[in-house]
């Protein structure tokens, strides 16, 4: 609504008759302010710095003529009514001349005014043949301001009567806060109106605020409006172009237009007159009851627009709320959408496009992204919008004839050419197409009592076109439900009546159609288990997903619909699902068990290292001691890839062993040794087990000539806290299990002489791994998963070679280790598990164990008195498997 503007009169002091020519200059703001006026004249760029803190305008120029650019960088405070921060003016005289500017107006400052219709940069009136840029902060707070013949709030950049001939341009931040209070206001009045010949340009932050303003309401609490259709009282304004010419607007990618309060309007162009486009990449937003985010209105005539491009996001936030609204003239109107436009009464609210102008319909191409409004997505007065949807969801009904459904011209149409999405029950237009290969997506209800989607018009669609469903938890089940998805005037399906498909994307589900001259009916039956894992498996889904899925099918008709698991395989396609259903069962790569496996070699070879450095035929003369203690620093990481389908893990351990040990006679020694090794499993598939585990070992060695036989027996206890990723959800659980380790190691060491020790050797080693049942929590695809047990049987042969020379004050011990071993026992992983929420039990199944192992290892201690220390290496390799240790080594002899 055009409000009637106060034009300030320079009252400044004047520098009479007095020209002041100059190369280059500087002036110098301060608390005096600047005031000059006609005839002065700059010839080169005036840089405008330092501050100012007062109770009046800051700057004031009155018909000054600059030839080049005028920049202010300074900081302006000002306090006051009508006070301005910059106000270039007329000359205060017969001439009236503005105040020119023949290069650019840059502020890169910031200026900050606070008083009733204050303006932090007033324009009124100025030439610029440059650019208008604000770099910087422009900031207005105050009242409103009323006299005979005016009402005006704050504004932060104020263009009255002004041309522009290049473009104005926001980068920085421009706030209004107060009464009415407007961010950037562009208006005309009897002297002429604002022109800007390029483009106005917002890529910073607009914002306007008023907590003051209210609508008015009549008797029958209906909001009061003039006799143009326009709000009484106006309130916060980001952008008002009030009878402006302008050649585009743009909101660019990370600009912010935003206004708050009842009333509030992000962006208003009333009558003004764009060559171009109004084009929105960033973010336009109006908050507060009755607020609309762009409003597009007639003023001493039709605003024109030739297209409005929306790549962003247009919303207004409260009740009886607009994301855009108006009508506007061009010789093609179109509104075109690939954001997001919504509110909560009206998505986009539509005038008389049909009774101004060339009286051409609006066309509102949507092309994605989304529209959305609580009353109506979109709502047409007067019939006149063809709708071309080409992708993209629409939410909230479609009333393109009026409120009524029958007001106005009554010509709009619906066009569908793509896959898009509605998620509304009513379509109110003349014709509403479904081309060949467009698919319409529609939600199904629970409630089958009326139809899904009621059209007050005529239905075509051609052959090839698609209606796709979305279905709810209640479809899941075998007794099906019946639904009216299309309810109309007419419906034309073509000549054989089979243009028409209806489609479930789901593999869960059936849905069988016939269509009538006025009705699409579908029902929606649950497919059995085994169809479903059928379909799972043409996706190429493992036995283990087919097994999980089979099992799960059955409960999705008792999910949730909000359940992040139901969301996920009831929108899933054959593939996706396929996907999915690996996520359902447990962990089958053995990766738990393989930590603890693993935590009990590192030990055993801890122990092993002991029993070979205390053997005869390496320390044949020395002085071993009768006992010592020891720590040993452990570390692995471990790499599994993927095998027979099952995918593979990486396993990393930390660790610590600790022990004593001491021979008992010439020929045999005990110890005893306790462990602590954290192992983190982290499966390909997202999954995460921490596996901690204690470990007690009894380890002895035993000499007969160059013979030898060392042995140890290793108990394990294990907590395993597992997390299992599924459709977005976490199943978490807590469980214990139980190893079981022997390790038998003999052989015949050969003296090279030379301090070097050749030991080939045999060995033996068991383990056994006891996983107690366990019940997952936290998704509805939580798991029951019984006890189970794993075993390792294996048989070795290998060499060692060993060396000990002296070095410096102690003695040097190098080593090198190579053994092949075979696993006999050939037992692969298995879990039997049922899901929580209930439904059959399943088994599923790991990879065939590799049964073929290789171990190196290199590794020297340095013994020194009592004390010794040492490192060791060793890698594990097995097919599609491999794995790496460092030892650290401390030892100290009693």
């Amino acid at each position: 609504m055009h409000s009637v503007h106060f034009r300030k009169t320079l009252l400044g002091l004047a520098i009479a008759g007095v020209s002041m020519p100059t190369y280059s200059a500087t002036l110098t703001l301060t608390n005096a302010g600047i005031s000059e006026s006609a005839p002065t004249v700059y010839s080169e760029s005036v840089t405008v710095t330092g501050s100012y803190t007062g109770n009046d305008g800051a700057i004031e120029f009155g018909g000054v003529i600059f030839e080049q650019d005028l920049i202010l960088d300074t900081s302006i405070n000002a306090t006051g009514d009508f006070v301005s921060g910059l106000d270039l003016a007329h000359a205060n005289d017969q001439t009236r001349t503005p105040t020119t500017i023949r290069g650019s107006l840059i502020n890169r400052g910031n200026i900050s005014v606070e008083g009733a219709g204050s303006a932090a940069m007033l324009l009124d009136p100025a030439v610029i043949d440059g650019d208008l840029i604000n770099e910087g902060n422009l900031s207005a707070k105050g009242g409103l301001i009323s006299g005979s013949f005016f009402e005006e709030g704050t504004r932060g950049l104020d263009l009255s009567v002004t041309q522009v001939n290049g473009n104005v341009h926001n980068k920085g931040t421009i706030t209004a806060e107060g009464e009415r209070a407007i961010g950037i206001w562009m208006s005309y009045d009897s002297e002429g109106d604002t022109v800007i010949q390029g483009d106005l340009i917002n890529s910073g932050t607009i914002r306007a605020t008023d907590n003051v303003s209210r609508l008015e309401f009549d008797e029958q609490g209906e909001p009061v409006w003039d006799d143009e259709n326009n709000r009484v009282n106006s309130a916060a304004v980001g952008i008002n172009l009030a009878n402006v010419f302008l050649g585009n607007l743009h909101n660019e990618r990370g600009g912010l237009i935003e206004a708050d309060g009842e009333l509030a309007q992000g962006v208003l162009l009333e009558g003004t007159r764009l060559r171009g486009d109004f084009v929105n990449n960033g973010v336009i937003r109006a908050n507060g009851r009755y607020a609309s985010g762009v409003d597009i209105t007639s003023l001493n005539g039709p605003a024109h627009v030739r297209h409005v491009v929306n790549n962003g996001i247009i919303e207004a936030k409260g009740a009886n709320t607009v994301g855009f609204l108006g009508s506007f003239e061009s010789s093609d109107p179109r509104l075109i959408n690939t954001g997001t436009i919504k509110a909560e009464h009206y998505g986009i609210e539509l005038e008389d496009f049909a009774d101004i102008g060339s009286g051409k319909p609006l066309i509102i191409e949507h092309r994605d992204g989304l529209i959305s409004g609580g009353k109506a997505a979109i709502f047409s007065y007067n019939g006149d919008v063809n709708l071309l949807w080409s992708g993209g969801k629409i939410e909230g009904n479609l009333l393109l004839n009026g409120e009524n459904g029958n007001s106005g011209i009554g010509q709009s149409t619906v066009r569908v050419s793509g896959d898009v999405t509605f998620d509304g029950s009513r379509i109110q237009a003349r014709l509403v197409q479904v081309d060949s290969g467009a698919s319409l997506g529609m939600f199904i209800g629970e409630s089958n009592a009326a139809p899904i989607l009621m059209v007050d018009g005529n239905v075509q669609f051609a052959e090839g076109a698609e209606i796709r469903l979305t279905p709810v938890a209640a479809n899941f089940t075998a007794e099906g439900r019946t639904y009216t998805l299309v309810q109309a005037n007419l419906i034309d399906n073509g000549d054989d009546n089979g243009n028409l498909d209806v489609a479930l994307a789901s593999p869960f589900l059936d849905v069988e159609t016939r269509v009538s001259n006025t009705q699409v009916i579908s029902t929606v039956s649950a497919k059995g288990a085994d169809e479903v894992a059928d379909s799972v498996r043409r996706s190429g889904g493992s036995r283990n997903a087919q097994a999980a899925i089979r099992s799960f099918a059955p409960l999705m008709g008792s999910l949730g619909e909000n359940d992040p698991v139901f969301r996920a395989f009831a929108n899933a396609n054959e593939s996706e699902v396929a996907r999915l259903a690996v996520q359902l069962s447990p962990e089958s790569n053995g990766g738990s068990t393989s930590a603890a496996v693993s935590g009990q070699t590192l030990v055993s070879n801890t122990t092993r290292s002991r029993t070979s450095s205390a053997r005869q035929g390496m320390n044949s003369g020395d002085s071993f001691d009768e006992s010592g203690v020891w720590v040993h620093a452990l570390y692995s990481d471990a790499h599994q890839d993927l095998r027979q389908g099952v995918p593979g893990y990486d396993a990393y351990s930390r660790g610590i062993a600790i022990g004593a040990d001491g021979k008992l006679n010439s020929q045999a020694m005990v110890g005893v040794a306790y462990s602590y090794l954290d192992t983190d499993v982290n499966s390909a598939t997202g999954n995460q087990t921490d596996v901690e585990g204690h470990a007690f070992t009894l380890y002895s060695g035993y000499e007969l000539g160059h013979y030898f036989l060392d042995a140890s027996l290793t108990y394990g206890l294990n907590n395993n806290e597992s997390e299992r990723h599924i459709a977005g959800t976490s199943a978490q659980a807590d469980y214990d299990s139980d190893l079981l380790g022997i390790n038998l190691v003999g052989g015949y060491g050969y003296d090279l002489q030379n301090g070097l020790l050749l030991e080939p050797r045999f060995a033996a080693r068991y383990s056994r791994v006891e996983t107690d049942s366990y019940q997952e929590s936290g998704s509805s695809a939580a798991l029951r998963v019984d006890e189970q047990r794993q075993e390792i049987a294996e048989l070795g042969a290998g060499l060692r070679l060993a060396g000990r020379f002296s070095a410096g004050k102690g003695i040097l011990e190098p080593q090198a280790m190579l053994m092949g071993y075979r696993d006999f026992a050939d037992d692969r992983a298995t879990s039997t598990a049922s899901f929580v929420r209930g439904g059959a039990s399943f088994v599923t199944q790991g990879a065939d164990p590799a049964n073929t192992t290789y171990e190196a290892g290199v590794g020297v201690d340095y013994l020194l008195g009592a004390f010794s220390m040492g490192v060791s290496y060793d890698f594990v390799s097995k097919s599609d498997f491999n794995a790496d240790s460092v030892v650290a080594k401390l030892r100290y002899d009693f």
